[in-house]
């Protein structure tokens, strides 16, 4: 069995993997035996992260709908009450801190590292070994919806504060803030009850693909022994992107640098992501998309990736080039974040494929001659 296949299937093997939860634990010591089997020096570098992106959700949402109810008898209280709602918001889907955070358990976990190689040039090749709670929002028959009722949820929250300000010169906008109060309470519910009732699930496409892919690059750039590679696998992508972000606060600003993420492989038509952002759209750099564009030339499509965020994010913020390799299936990731994301449902010919792009495009990056 092939590295790929075994690292695919040892992950899979994991009813889940929950971020930093006992089975998340389990997987990292999992991966770091089969690293170090293989030769590679691992370090393991330890963070804390919530377990969950639920309580962050649900508590934006219930200072919302508490401070639209209170504007009817008190527009500044209610103004002042949704405002932090509405910026909590927007710094959890933005990767941005926000002091109500504080107020959110965190629990231990870590991200895997292995460095490799010398030369004036690094590739980064990352993965996410966690795996994510199902919600009602990817049920298949409502997944497909996920994008337009993201953004109607931010639209109604940066309404808010301004019509909760509004209310004291506009009486009748109480009708308004109610339904408004009402919608985001009941929004709060949901999440608190999706923290109750809905699965962890398996995660073999979202991310053991991913993982499996990026090790298996790994190793074949160190057969042939040229430019500085590292392989970084993190935990607690699933929640905000928090291993990315524990890794990222230790690097500078680097040009020679990239980041080259590996998410959700196993299933559909290979694409090359040339920018995310959930809020704002963040293109990447142009050396990352050029060096890509050279080396497969141009057979990709490209997408600007929109939807959910990346584990580049942090990376993208702090100014080193970035890419991201994820396959799709009529346009959506296939079982994502559903129950059905199991190794059956997983086409080692597509993981392979990723592999094959990007070794192609660190290998273009490193400035190595394909064999």
């Amino acid at each position: 069995m092939s590295t790929l296949e075994a690292v695919l299937r040892g992950l899979s093997a994991f009813a889940h993997r929950g971020s930093a939860r006992p089975e998340e634990f389990a997987a990292a010591q999992w991966l770091r035996g089969e690293l170090e089997a293989r030769g590679l020096a691992v370090r393991v570098q330890p963070f804390n992260s919530p377990d969950t992106y639920s309580w962050d959700v649900a508590g934006s949402a219930g200072l919302l709908g508490l401070g639209a109810l209170a504007a009817a008898g008190n527009p500044l209280l209610g103004a002042l009450l949704a405002l932090g709602g509405a910026s909590w918001f927007h710094a959890h889907f933005s990767g941005l801190p926000h002091p109500l955070e504080a107020l959110v358990p965190r629990r231990p976990s870590q991200n895997l590292v292995a460095h490799f190689g010398t030369g004036p040039r690094e590739v980064v090749l990352m993965a996410h070994y966690d795996s994510a709670r199902s919600a009602l929002l990817y049920a298949p028959g409502r997944v497909d919806g996920f994008r337009r009722s993201f953004v109607t949820n931010a639209a109604l929250a940066y309404l808010t504060p301004l019509l909760a300000a509004l209310a004291a010169l506009a009486p009748d906008l109480r009708f308004v803030l109610l339904f408004l109060g009402l919608y985001f309470l009941a929004n709060a519910a949901l999440f608190v009850l999706r923290e109750r009732r809905e699965p962890i699930v398996n995660g073999a496409n979202d991310n053991a693909s991913g993982v499996a892919a990026a090790v298996e690059v790994a190793l074949r750039l160190r057969a042939r022994g040229h430019g500085r590679v590292t392989l970084l696998l993190t935990g607690c992508e699933e929640v905000g992107a928090r291993g990315a972000a524990a890794y990222a606060a230790t690097l500078e600003a680097n040009a020679d640098t990239l980041v080259l993420n590996l998410d959700n492989v196993g299933a559909g038509a290979l694409h090359l992501a040339r920018g995310e952002g959930m809020l704002g759209y963040s293109p990447y750099r142009p050396e990352g998309l050029e060096a890509a564009r050279t080396a497969l030339q141009d057979r990709l499509p490209e997408l600007e990736y929109r939807l959910a965020y990346f584990d580049t994010r942090p990376f993208a913020r702090r100014g080193l080039p970035c890419l991201s390799l994820i396959a799709l299936e009529g346009g959506r990731i296939p079982n994502w974040h559903w129950p059905s994301d199991t190794l059956e449902r997983v086409d080692v010919a597509a993981v392979t494929r990723a592999a094959d792009a990007a070794e192609a495009i660190a290998l273009q990056w490193l400035g190595a001659e394909p064999k």
